[in-house]
């Protein structure tokens, strides 16, 4: 496990501004590791994921749903992924970071009823192997909420962790245990 490596790097974005300026460009987690090797780094995309979603499990809603709503093309995202880089945003940061929904805005919804909506999901993915292959090929948790979407489940990204981090000890890819 390359962990010291990882938070060197996340210490290093911190202090230096070329890695900063480089990390802006990022706007997915495997072009952060690759970013990081290409600066000398080495850890995993595991690695990386599992210690920005552990970082994210302790976020408020609203502060999560900030993170996950940005843009990836946004010159923020990056920085959001960890609260070390969260620190460094300045004021400006959320202009024009945040996606834009052309539906109407969603009324709070109880907990249990978004638990049971990926229930559900996962049990239709339990029987249909063409949707079952779809989510073991999805590469990070948007791909994730994109096919969940596109069977008609409204599923946020609070919720997918919560369920993830229920049935895994982050040693892997996230939805493999809903097939177990």
């Amino acid at each position: 496990m390359s962990q010291g490596e990882l938070q060197r790097f996340v210490k290093n974005i911190e202090t230096d501004h070329s890695l900063a300026t480089g990390l802006k460009e990022q706007t997915d987690h495997h072009g952060i590791v690759k970013f990081a090797k290409s600066m000398g780094f080495s850890f995993t995309l595991s690695e990386l994921i599992r210690f920005c979603w552990l970082d994210q499990l302790q976020l408020s809603d609203d502060l999560l749903d900030s993170i996950w709503s940005t843009k990836r093309d946004h010159w923020s995202w990056a920085f959001r992924q960890i609260e070390p880089w969260r620190n460094l945003l300045m004021s400006g940061a959320d202009e024009g970071s945040q996606m834009v929904s052309s539906q109407p805005a969603e009324q709070p919804a109880v907990i249990q009823d978004k638990e049971q909506l990926l229930e559900d999901f996962i049990n239709l993915a339990r029987q249909d192997q063409t949707l079952q292959q779809k989510i073991r090929e999805a590469r990070n948790d948007s791909e994730i909420l994109e096919i969940a979407n596109s069977q008609g489940f409204a599923i946020d990204s609070m919720t997918l962790l919560k369920k993830w981090s229920q049935h895994t000890d982050f040693s892997r890819p996230t939805w493999l245990g809903w097939f177990e």
